[in-house]
């Protein structure tokens, strides 16, 4: 029965996904009542209120009191943000996350070289001298992961690209609220080696080097790809050779 009732909410789901997408609606237009909706589709109430609540979650419809339903635009870095937020994430999730951060900042160089104007290359090269003075000056650890993340999210700004600032401010705040419980992954060098790699990179970007930029950026984040953690095949050949 469980399984039954299941199969006929999948299907109850898609019927309203393609009732949605031939329906022509714009996002903010009404779709309809959930009374029309069951007496359409021949399901029981609890079947709809669960297809509706599936759809809501992916940001296809919204309830709204007197009106009924409205169609509604999904935004996915929205949905990315709140499975980071409130999934379990074990120990491969975390990694990926910092792939995915490598993968961002370190793909996004060419755009932020490029478009970057004089003010954020003037801001990129300040938020530097401000990392490395708090190196100096003995800051609190979330003084200098502050201005570190402000450092890196500047570049990101730099693409003029929302949908990649937003994607990847949604990952490093992430990393930024756990900080304790993953300390590997805000590890830096000495404090003269992460001085000296902010400002290295804040420079190729103010002389618009692209590949200087983003050697100097992908060696200061590889910590992300193997800080603290043992890859399953390295782990796999470890165990041939011990």
């Amino acid at each position: 029965m469980k399984t039954t009732n299941q199969t006929l909410t999948e299907q109850t789901v898609e019927l309203l996904r393609n009732r949605i997408t031939s329906s022509g609606l714009s996002p903010g237009d009404t779709f309809a009542t959930e009374a029309e909706l069951a007496g359409e589709f021949k399901v029981s109430r609890s079947v709809l209120r669960e297809a509706i609540s599936r759809l809501r979650a992916v940001g296809l419809l919204e309830s709204r009191q007197c009106v009924g339903l409205i169609v509604t635009r999904p935004d996915p870095v929205a949905l990315f943000e709140r499975a980071v937020q409130d999934g379990e994430l074990d120990i491969i999730d975390l990694r990926q996350l910092g792939e995915l951060r490598y993968t961002l900042e370190v793909g996004a160089v060419e755009l932020a070289v490029r478009r970057a104007d004089v003010g954020q290359l003037s801001r990129l090269a300040e938020l530097a001298e401000e990392f490395a003075k708090t190196l100096t000056e003995k800051s609190p650890a979330r003084s200098t992961d502050r201005v570190e993340l402000d450092f890196h999210q500047s570049i990101l700004q730099a693409t003029g690209n929302v949908m990649l600032m937003r994607m990847h401010r949604v990952i490093t705040t992430f990393f930024a609220r756990n900080a304790e419980e993953n300390e590997a992954w805000n590890a830096h060098g000495s404090d003269e080696q992460s001085a000296w790699e902010h400002r290295a990179i804040a420079q190729a970007f103010c002389e618009r080097n692209v590949e200087r930029a983003r050697a100097l950026l992908a060696g200061h984040l590889r910590g992300l790809l193997s800080t603290g953690l043992v890859s399953d095949h390295t782990k796999s050949e470890q165990g041939e050779t011990s």
